[in-house]
C-alpha cells in the first residue's frame, strides 16, 4: 500500500468525527455544520475544474492520496460531506451516526487490511480478508452502539458489506451511509 493510500486511510478514519460529531452536537446544528462543509466542498471542486491555478496547487497538495477517477470526478471526500448531509436530514440522529461509522471505521478496515494480508479474491478486487474486516469492524460499532435493535444494527452492517463487495458503479462513501441507513429502515418494519 503506497503512501497516499495510507494518508488516505488515516483520513477515512479521521472522518469518524463527523458521525461523533453527529451524536453528540444538536441536530440542527449538525445539519449547519454538514451543509457549510459541502458548500466548501462544492467550490473546491468547481475551482480544482476551472482555475488552473487551483487545480496545481490542489494536485501538489493533494494528488498523490487521489484516486484516477477521481482527479477527472468528483472527489471522495466530496461524496462523503454529500452523504453525510444527506443522512442527517433524512434519517434520525441514531441510524444517521451508524451508517457513517460503518463507512469510515468499516471501509478504511477493509483497504488496510484487505491490502495488507488479502489473498483470496472473492469479486473482482475484493478479497475474504478485507471483506471479513469491514463486516466486523462494523459489527463492533453496531454491538458498541445500542441505538436501534440488535437485528436492524445487524440489517445494517450486512447491507453495507454487501454493498462494500458488489457496487461498482456508485462512489462508496455516497452509496455505504445511504444504503446502509435505507437497510435498517427496511428492517425496522420488521424489529420495530
Amino acid at each position: 500500500m503506497g503512501k497516499g493510500e495510507i494518508k488516505r486511510k488515516v483520513i477515512h478514519f479521521a472522518c469518524t468525527l463527523i458521525p461523533v460529531g453527529v451524536h453528540y452536537l444538536p441536530i440542527d446544528l449538525s445539519r449547519n455544520i454538514l451543509m457549510a462543509l459541502l458548500l466548501v466542498a462544492f467550490l473546491v471542486e468547481a475551482a480544482r475544474k476551472t482555475l488552473p491555478f487551483f487545480r496545481d496547487l490542489f494536485m501538489r497538495l493533494l494528488g498523490g492520496m487521489l484516486r484516477d477517477y477521481e482527479v477527472r470526478g468528483i472527489t471522495g471526500a466530496t461524496y462523503l460531506l454529500l452523504s453525510a448531509t444527506f443522512v442527517t436530514f433524512l434519517f434520525s440522529k441514531n441510524i444517521a451516526v451508524l451508517s457513517l461509522l460503518f463507512l469510515t471505521v468499516g471501509d478504511a478496515s477493509a483497504t488496510v487490511f484487505g491490502r495488507a494480508r488479502g489473498k483470496k479474491k472473492i469479486y473482482k478486487d475484493k478479497t475474504l480478508e478485507g471483506t471479513a474486516a469491514f463486516f466486523l469492524t462494523s459489527l463492533l460499532v453496531a454491538l458498541a452502539l445500542r441505538y436501534e435493535p440488535l437485528q436492524v444494527r445487524i440489517a445494517g452492517v450486512v447491507v453495507a458489506t454487501l454493498l462494500e463487495v458488489f457496487n461498482t458503479k456508485i462512489d462508496d462513501n455516497l452509496l455505504l451511509p445511504v444504503g446502509s441507513a435505507l437497510g435498517m429502515i427496511a428492517a425496522k418494519k420488521f424489529y420495530p
